[in-house]
């Protein structure tokens, strides 16, 4: 019995080991792919593979890896998510656009994954107008739900029988 429980352990620390490796990345197509731990494409850093956003992002937000001589372009909608060196990337249309008739898909990392799934969008400030760099805050019920802008409104609406949420979605993302 405690040779299969130890045999067990080892397969599940292979399993999360190789998914938590900071020199490799993972694409993900489909949600399930990503529960199921089993990527459409492994990229391997050490052996000189690339993920980047492709030029010119901008609007696009397109995804592109290198792997040998081998060069994909992922375009907005093709992905779920990817984890790039240990950290989450899950892929959504910005709510906002869709409320206007236009999609723009953009990755969201996840910052935190418990009770409630926490994400930041990192934004590039303009240096000829003195704008500071800085990140907006994001969260969802889980991965697969709709994700959500962090402000009261919205919080309040979702978790209003749950102030601990709240308080700790506001941990996270109060300056």
């Amino acid at each position: 019995m405690k040779i299969v429980i130890l045999l067990l352990f080892l397969a599940v620390s292979q399993v999360m080991f190789s998914q938590s490796d900071t020199t490799k990345s993972y694409i993900y197509l489909t949600y399930d792919e990503y529960i199921q731990n089993k990527p459409s494409v492994i990229l391997d850093h050490e052996n000189g593979d690339v993920i980047k956003y492709s030029f010119p992002a901008g609007m696009q937000t397109r995804l592109k890896i290198k792997s040998g001589d081998i060069v994909k372009i992922y375009k907005p909608g093709e992905i779920w998510g990817y984890k790039e060196k240990g950290v989450l990337f899950r892929q959504f249309s910005n709510y906002k656009q869709k409320d206007l008739g236009w999609e723009f898909k953009c990755y969201f990392k996840v910052i935190y994954n418990k009770e409630v799934v926490i994400y930041s969008v990192g934004h590039i400030g303009n240096v000829a107008i003195a704008e500071d760099d800085y990140s907006l805050y994001y969260y969802s019920i889980d991965l697969i739900s709709d994700i959500k802008k962090v402000k009261d409104d919205n919080l309040n609406s979702d978790f209003s029988n749950k102030p601990e949420i709240i308080d700790l979605i506001k941990k996270f993302t109060v300056k």
